[in-house]
């Protein structure tokens, strides 16, 4: 994961991922839904994850990647 985003859901997704599912629902002009359950999402802004963005650093340059 490179760039991790929550979502109105509450779950973390990649970033371009989600994007793209958004724009997918708004393309069939249907409200988008939560990948993970399905429900209406309140919003289809995303918020970075920055905690988790830094721990994959971490833990990227722990086991040299």
């Amino acid at each position: 994961m490179k760039n991790p985003v929550i979502c109105s859901d509450g779950f973390t997704y990649e970033k371009r991922y989600i994007e793209r599912h958004i724009s997918h629902a708004r393309r069939r002009h249907v409200r988008p839904r939560s990948p993970m359950t399905n429900i209406e999402l309140q919003s289809t802004a995303v918020i970075p994850n920055r905690a988790l963005k830094n721990m994959i650093c971490e833990w990227k340059n722990l086991h040299k990647l």
